[in-house]
């Protein structure tokens, strides 16, 4: 997702894990209790999803969007180095 779109659902989830779960489709804990962003400089590969992507769960919709209403798209792996990882609260 867009860094812009990350740093709206982090502002509507104001400190909530369970929120922040909700609004990214996942299943209660899925984040645990210090979740991280990652953030990638020069994504590539970006497509829509298909459902079928390691890691995709019951909650699934086509569309290009999660279940709690947050735009998604899948990315090629990025190799250490073209990414950064902090706290997300």
């Amino acid at each position: 997702m867009p860094s812009s779109v990350a740093d709206d659902i982090i502002r509507q989830a104001a400190g909530s894990v369970s929120k922040l779960e909700d609004l990214l489709g996942l299943e209660p804990g899925d984040l645990g209790t210090n979740p991280v962003r990652i953030d990638i400089e020069n994504p590539k590969g970006l497509r829509m999803p298909n459902g079928n992507e390691s890691g995709s769960n019951d909650y699934w919709i086509p569309g290009g969007y999660t279940s709690g209403g947050t735009k998604e798209a899948v990315i090629d792996a990025a190799t250490k180095g073209e990414y950064t990882v902090e706290s997300v609260f």
